[in-house]
């Protein structure tokens, strides 16, 4: 048997290995789920939408003009010890809006689920001009970026308070509160709360997002304004509240 048959042979065998190896490899796609959040805005026991008056636990009346936040890197906890997590996926939420699909995830059992709030430090970097129109990380009004070079800003929450003694005045004093910055994204864990997600349909889990924990105590007159960059220290306080703002919706 000359080279050239030899050499024939040798790589038919080859290809019939490889033709019959890839005739029994099936694969199963995932299936996956619609996952929405629908986000219930409080303050203290009052639901609210954009400039409404409310009453928080100490007696203070203000309203929200602007209650704004980034949701990033939502894992899934599932029953079986393993997780899921979502990648490139961010969710702009506002006031004025409550029901978000945040994700297409595989189907199973979970136990629960947790998710930052702020982005990751490479998309912190990006320009909103970067991206369309309609996109989470584009131009936002209000503004959710800082500027060049300092990245988006995660939480954004502007409103009017009555600061008189006996809480019977007017809503006329401004109040201004930004939080950014890598180390100021904050993870938050949601307590156990089991729940499925079934082939082609879609979960939706109830969040309360309290905007008087990240407010309490704050003095509107004197403390009315706060970004990573004016008061890191006071930026930091305000972060350190976000995980307590969010609790299972009822």
């Amino acid at each position: 048997m000359n080279t050239t048959l030899k050499t024939f042979i040798t790589l038919g065998c080859i290809l019939l290995v490889f033709s019959s190896c890839h005739r029994d490899i099936s694969f199963t796609p995932t299936q996956r789920a619609a996952l929405f959040f629908h986000l219930h805005h409080y303050i203290n026991d009052t639901h609210i939408s954009t400039g409404q008056m409310a009453v928080d636990d100490s007696g203070r009346r203000y309203q929200l003009n602007v209650g704004k936040f980034y949701i990033s890197q939502i894992t899934l906890h599932g029953a079986d010890g393993t997780d899921w997590q979502s990648y490139g996926k961010f969710t702009i939420v506002t006031i004025g809006k409550e029901e978000y699909l945040v994700d297409s995830v595989p189907v199973g059992n979970y136990k629960s689920i947790s998710f930052t709030i702020g982005l990751d430090p490479t998309t912190n970097t990006t320009d909103p001009s970067q991206y369309s129109s309609g996109d989470a990380l584009a131009a936002q009004s209000p503004s959710m970026w800082f500027g060049e070079g300092k990245g988006y800003i995660f939480m954004n929450v502007q409103g009017l308070a009555d600061t008189t003694a006996t809480q019977n005045g007017a809503l006329n004093i401004p109040f201004s509160y930004q939080v950014g910055t890598d180390n100021l994204a904050r993870k938050v864990n949601m307590p156990n709360n089991s729940f499925s997600m079934v082939a082609n349909q879609s979960q939706v889990l109830d969040i309360k997002v309290d905007y008087s924990v990240f407010l309490q105590s704050l003095n509107f007159k004197t403390q009315g304004a706060c970004t990573p960059f004016s008061d890191a220290v006071f930026a930091t306080t305000l972060a350190n509240r976000i995980p307590k703002m969010f609790s299972w919706g009822l």
